[in-house]
């Protein structure tokens, strides 16, 4: 997860991979809001897991924020509207 795109793998236990993109709509377009942010990425991984047996066996995530030890997002200047999210729980309720 970037400041303006996202890229998304799934490797399947059938072997399967999928994968995907998506760019965070502009300032201009919609106000920066956290929880519309994180329902544009769950309706991606939703098509990602799609038809995937089992889900989902683990998630790897790498992204320029800054996470405080109990995973809470203490900085992200590109998406300062996830500043104080808690990243861990919010990603565990996508997967």
């Amino acid at each position: 997860m970037g400041g303006s795109k996202v890229a998304l793998r799934a490797e399947h236990a059938d072997g399967t991979v999928r994968e995907a993109g998506f760019r965070w709509p502009r300032a201009a377009e919609r106000p920066a809001s956290a929880a519309a942010d994180l329902d544009l990425l769950a309706r991606h991984v939703r098509r990602l897991r799609d038809g995937a047996p089992g889900g989902f066996a683990g998630v790897g995530v790498a992204m320029p924020a800054t996470l405080d030890p109990a995973g809470v997002v203490t900085a992200w200047p590109n998406r300062q509207s996830w500043t104080g999210l808690d990243l861990g729980g919010a990603l565990r309720r996508i997967a």
